[in-house]
């Protein structure tokens, strides 16, 4: 249960008991038909409040961001997972971990892993050189979106690492990878449960997808881990859920 849901649920509850102590039928029953109608619109809404505890998703998200997640085929979600789309997701191979990364390949998409570090889609370079120093090196990429881009971002201090060098996303799954290229675990390196075929290993089955992230609340940079790596995301509740 989401831990919005959980609040609705409870302050309903609440007020009916309140309500019916002071005995006002009629107003009770405005206002608790008002709260579960509330309570049924953010079940059908929301695929959670999530707080990002580390940079893998840099510059776009940042460590200490609190941001909601639409729940994907909700009510108000009429359309497909498209490339560039930001996503909450159950792990591949760790159950009740969730991740945040940005989608990169969609079915029947061929995406290609090359030694400088930036993919290469269907043959066509996702990416355009817009920054480059010592440190870091900065791309543009345009997603599916008319009209959008994000930045995504290389660390010149770490060499390229031979992962897979191709995948053929099949229907139904996505690959996954992080802003922070050299701070990311993601689609190249996850490891799926025992005897998941070669061509899915650390592709996201489309049942694996949580919410879509549309909107960053408030950053709480004193909750961050504080390191530069990724293993996964923090829900935002008490307990946190692993």
């Amino acid at each position: 249960m989401k831990p919005l849901i959980f609040v609705f649920i409870i302050s309903v509850l609440y007020l009916a008991y309140q309500l019916l102590r002071s005995r006002r039928p009629k107003h009770w029953l405005i206002v608790s038909s008002s709260l579960s109608l509330a309570v049924i619109l953010s079940f059908q809404f929301l695929g959670g409040v999530f707080l990002i505890p580390t940079e893998s998703m840099s510059p776009t998200i940042k460590p200490g961001d609190l941001v909601i997640a639409q729940r994907v085929g909700g009510l108000f979600d009429h359309r497909a997972v498209q490339r560039g789309d930001v996503l909450v997701f159950n792990a591949p191979s760790v159950p009740g971990v969730y991740y945040v990364k940005r989608v990169l390949g969609i079915p029947g998409d061929t995406v290609t892993y090359n030694e400088d570090k930036v993919f290469s889609i269907n043959g066509k370079q996702n990416g355009s050189l817009i920054k480059k120093d010592a440190f870091t090196t900065q791309y543009q990429a345009e997603t599916d979106t008319a009209g959008q881009s994000y930045i995504f971002e290389t660390d010149n201090r770490i060499g390229y690492v031979q992962t897979g060098k191709k995948w053929i996303i099949p229907e139904g799954y996505y690959f996954m990878v992080g802003d922070n290229r050299d701070h990311s675990l993601d689609s190249r390196y996850w490891d799926n449960p025992p005897g998941t075929p070669k061509n899915l290993r650390g592709l996201i089955h489309h049942e694996s997808l949580v919410g879509r992230v549309n909107f960053k609340i408030v950053n709480l940079g004193f909750l961050a881990r504080g390191d530069s790596g990724d293993r996964s995301i923090k829900q935002r509740q008490q307990p946190q859920q692993r």
